[in-house]
């Protein structure tokens, strides 16, 4: 029987998520009519699922806000969904591979890992200086908790698991490098 493939199962069932859950946001109401900062809890849960990929839309959408349209901005959004979770699916199929440990990273791996680590210290910052706990609603509150935990798990897990890779790899070489050392002497 053949294993399922995370990095095909992923992406569509994350997408299809997302984007019922900002339909259910385009279909709710305020609780006070004309209320502008309120935002559904859904479309808040929906951006905490997916707090890489709405990280980096926002930052295409702001370099570009003068001809990205607000429904071309949610297609850019549901396309870094679909690649943040095509990223989080080849993850879990290469630690699911035996031998991955054995070959180590290759470079190109190494600056990908590096730049994931990046990101979560990018998105760990942000969140601390301009979200953390501070971004609450009347109304929404619950929604805002939610959100602001999710993004700390992802810039934590940005942060620890590339961390983790780095250093088997880094270990990986020093240890080659003092067998090689070893063998040169002797």
């Amino acid at each position: 029987m053949a294993s399922v493939k995370f990095a095909r199962l992923l992406p569509p069932v994350q997408v299809a998520i997302a984007e019922t859950l900002f339909w259910m946001a385009r279909h709710s109401h305020p609780p006070v009519r004309g209320d502008v900062y309120w935002h559904s809890t859904t479309e808040l849960l929906a951006l905490g699922l997916n707090t890489p990929a709405e990280r980096l839309a926002e930052i295409v959408f702001q370099l570009g806000a003068s001809f990205i349209g607000e429904l071309s901005g949610e297609l850019i959004l549901l396309l870094f969904i679909a690649a943040l979770w095509y990223l989080v699916g080849r993850r879990i199929d290469s630690s699911r591979i035996e031998g991955r440990v054995h070959r180590g990273l290759s470079n190109r791996t190494k600056v990908g890992t590096w730049l994931a680590l990046l990101y979560g210290l990018y998105l760990f910052t942000f969140l601390c200086f301009n979200h953390l706990f501070t971004n609450f609603g009347v109304f929404d509150s619950l929604g805002d908790v939610v959100r602001q935990g999710m993004a700390l798990i992802w810039s934590i897990a940005l942060i620890f698991f590339p961390g983790i890779d780095l250093l088997k790899a880094f270990r990986k070489s020093q240890t080659a490098a003092i067998n090689e050392s070893g063998r040169a002497q002797g």
